[in-house]
């Protein structure tokens, strides 16, 4: 083999060695970033299968309209429903997730939620969640995350999936052709607002897909142990 051939089947088996790699960082979106209901490709819904039946594009037309009128009002209702209790700003916040949410029709008392978690700098979850019922009653609660909760979101967002979730999915979203079509039960109107390094995702599910319903749990019942 010449030297020619040689340099050349050397960077051959380079690139093949890179390309793997290469395909990973173009199928790895931000999970803090708006996903934009972009179709994923064959190779990403391979890796989520669970999401392939969804019609992204059939749901971009209203759903990005609904998400900015639901996430734009939420800071005025964080600060009415918790009163005395200030929205938390910590400096040290590498990750934040907000939910504000009104009572559900199963409760036995009506109860209103405005709920934080945050991640510092060290990795670790903390909580700060108020409770309005009512007669204007309210319940503030704060503290580290539990650790169950806390490690159910960093799953989450470690997992490629949870950046290929449509940020907007209703109770009967639409399908692909010859794909069946999965629907919800029930629906409050709760946006998750998840804040990185200057980027905001705000998501409203009404079928919650799995990263979704991890975060928005861990988020809207926020606690410091086990139940």
């Amino acid at each position: 083999m010449t030297r020619h051939a040689r340099r050349s089947a050397r960077m051959l088996a380079l690139m093949c060695i890179a390309a793997p790699s290469l395909a990973a960082a173009r199928i790895a979106p931000d999970p803090f970033s708006p996903q934009g209901f972009r179709q994923p490709g064959a190779r990403e819904l391979a890796r989520c299968p669970s999401l392939g039946w969804i019609d992204y594009r059939a749901l971009a037309g209203v759903a990005t309209k609904e998400v900015g009128r639901l996430d734009a009002p939420l800071d005025a209702q964080h600060a009415a429903l918790r009163g005395p209790y200030a929205m938390p700003h910590p400096a040290d916040a590498d990750v934040m997730i907000t939910t504000v949410i009104g009572p559900g029709e199963t409760q036995e008392t009506p109860t209103s939620t405005s709920s934080a978690i945050w991640r510092d700098g060290d990795g670790r979850w903390w909580f700060d969640r108020v409770d309005r019922r009512p007669g204007d009653e309210r319940i503030h609660s704060s503290g580290r995350l539990a650790a169950d909760l806390a490690q159910a979101v960093d799953r989450a967002l470690a997992d490629p999936c949870f950046a290929l979730e449509p940020d907007y999915l209703p109770i009967m979203p639409p399908a692909r052709p010859d794909h069946a079509a999965q629907y919800g039960y029930s629906f409050i109107l709760s946006v998750v607002r998840i804040e990185h390094a200057g980027k905001v995702r705000a998501m409203l599910q009404g079928l919650m897909t799995d990263g979704y319903r991890a975060i928005g749990d861990a988020v809207t019942y926020a606690r410091a142990g086990s139940l």
